[in-house]
């Protein structure tokens, strides 16, 4: 039905192709040392990128995908992207019948890649021509922030922010908060009489986390969340379900008729599970706090709106604005000693660029920009690390088999303590492993998307044919579809953590992922998640204290990790 709904609004949208652009979201796996020098760290030391190993084949499955690119007429794409709400969806189900897929939206053309073998071309290869994720002239805003910087600003941001998430000690330094706030948080959920949301748990300890790194601020932010459980109601879940679907619609119709940035597209049609859940979620507090018909009217207004002609305004709100200016008067005073992210990023000086006009020198970050580049890490820390750590309890907990590896494992490493330390890692390999075989089987980050700053060919494809590429092309790429893909994967909707144990390969099992670029939770590249050793080092330490500490049931009735707004279990 939802899907009638939207190729019925789209009838009129076939000849429509004007605006801007769009595409993809979500950076993801390497850090680059030196233009020659690329390594993976998708786990939370650095290894080195294996080579490519020949193509992993399912006894199940059929021939590979024809290798051709194939190319999807714009109004017919533009109809698949509504119908299937996001890229990474797209991409998926285009991938059934090729690795690459070439179609125009929005009056730029775009690649939809499968291939692993084309995504190390892109993310490593030819980092150089695909390093941007938005152009500057199609940017609205003054100032960027980490997310769209380009070139020497991206460079300059992330030599800044590199010491407090790279660097080993401050990875240690942060883990030993992570686990004292975890301990709290799960001694609050045992004092709760009923089921508790293990989501909204999870993802509030993340933030509070995230507060403390970057602010030095303590907030207990778990102690603030409101009982927000889908209702059973049948008519109040249809009315929920329906004010959320309104809404997305409104937002991307919106983005296919008035975009003008690639990246505020791609944001548009980026997870829309996720999307959809948070919508739903603010339904529900409207429908509750009896909000209903003034909720409604104003999405309508704001789709009227949106649509009317006329000069729009484009603004950018500027968060943490208040909390910025605090720190800096406070630092010219003398008052704060605190070594956070925001001190850091107030008190670094950077070489002015010649294009500035103010010859050699250093200058600071405006507020603007600090603001921004605060939004930034927020957005991508807190949902996405909170997720990954109550998937991941929620697997082990539904697991018999599993959770009597975890608790053995916890039992050796951790002997007679209660709470794991940053020393312990090395010693929760299998944990580690159920970590990323959760991040393998969710992808919480659904895009990786690049731009082509010059005319370039792609020659790794599998075929012999080689793809050339013009200049502002958007490349996409889906760590869902690559951790899903039949010739990496053996059974990948299985949930195995033994795929990622060194001992994988052994029998007739065939070693994996076949390709290390089937892997790629937190990116390929340069442009490698700024915290993803910390994030690693966070969901182990925070899981281990859980399973260690706690009695944690899954209620029954539940369904799979995912497949629900929320995940109730009982702690005691």
């Amino acid at each position: 039905m939802r899907a009638r709904i939207a190729l019925l609004l789209l009838g009129s949208l076939s000849c429509v192709c004007s605006t801007d652009c769009f595409l993809s979201a979500n950076l993801r796996g390497l850090r680059c040392r030196s233009s020659n020098n690329i390594c993976m760290t998708n786990t939370i030391e650095s290894t080195a990128v294996a080579e490519s190993k020949s193509i992993l084949r399912n006894p199940n499955c059929g021939a590979s995908n024809s290798q051709h690119v194939r190319c999807v007429p714009a109004a017919r794409s533009t109809i698949d992207l509504l119908v299937h709400g996001d890229l990474s969806n797209l991409l998926e189900h285009y991938a059934r019948n090729s690795d690459v897929h070439k179609t125009k939206l929005c009056g730029r053309e775009f690649y939809l890649i499968s291939d692993p073998r084309l995504v190390r071309e892109i993310c490593v290869e030819q980092a150089g021509t695909f390093r941007n994720r938005e152009e500057q002239q199609g940017c609205p805003m003054k100032a960027v922030g980490l997310t769209v910087a380009v070139d020497k600003v991206w460079e300059e941001y992330r030599a800044v922010l590199n010491p407090s998430f790279f660097k080993r000690d401050k990875i240690e330094e942060h883990s030993e908060m992570f686990v004292p706030m975890a301990m709290a948080m799960i001694e609050d959920m045992k004092k709760k009489d009923a089921s508790v949301d293990l989501i909204a748990f999870c993802v509030a300890l993340s933030q509070s986390i995230l507060l403390r790194v970057l602010f030095s601020e303590e907030i207990f932010s778990w102690r603030q969340l409101r009982d927000n459980i889908p209702p059973r109601n049948p008519i109040l879940k249809l009315a929920e379900h329906a004010m959320a679907w309104m809404e997305l619609l409104q937002k991307q119709l919106r983005m296919i008729f008035l975009t003008r940035g690639v990246f505020e597209f791609i944001k548009a049609f980026t997870n829309r599970k996720g999307q959809l859940k948070f919508l739903r979620s603010r339904s529900r507090q409207a429908i509750r706090d009896f909000r209903v018909v003034k909720h409604v009217s104003s999405l309508v207004l704001r789709l009227l709106k949106s649509l009317s002609p006329g000069k729009k305004q484009v603004g950018v709100e500027i968060p943490f604005l208040p909390i910025v200016e605090r720190r800096r008067s406070e630092m010219r005073e003398g008052k704060f000693g605190h070594d956070d992210v925001l001190t850091r990023l107030i008190a670094a000086e950077i070489p002015t660029r010649v294009e500035e006009g103010a010859g050699e020198g250093l200058r600071r970050l405006s507020d603007e920009e600090i603001c921004l580049i605060l939004r930034d890490i927020m957005t991508a820390g807190v949902g996405s690390t909170g997720e990954v750590i109550a998937s991941t309890v929620w697997e082990i907990i539904r697991s018999k088999e599993v959770r009597e590896k975890v608790d053995a494992e916890l039992e050796l490493a951790l002997g007679s303590r209660r709470t794991p330390r940053y020393q312990d890692l090395t010693q929760l390999t299998y944990l580690t492993s159920c970590v990323k075989e959760v991040l393998r089987k969710n992808a919480f980050a659904s895009l990786v998307f690049r731009l082509a700053s010059s005319d370039t060919t792609l020659t790794r494809s599998s075929s012999s044919r080689s793809i050339p590429v013009k200049k502002g092309s958007v490349m996409i790429m889906s760590p869902q579809v690559l951790g899903q893909d039949e010739d990496s994967w053996f059974n990948p909707s299985e949930f195995r953590p033994e795929r990622f144990s060194s001992a994988a390969g052994g029998g007739d099992r065939p070693e994996e992922p076949a390709d290390a670029f089937s892997f790629i939770p937190f990116g390929a590249g340069p442009r490698y998640c700024l915290g993803a050793q910390t994030a690693m080092a966070e969901v182990v330490l925070v899981t281990a204290a859980m399973l260690r500490n706690a009695k944690i049931r899954a209620e029954e009735g539940m369904q799979g990790a995912g497949e629900e707004d929320v995940l109730l279990v009982r702690v005691g």
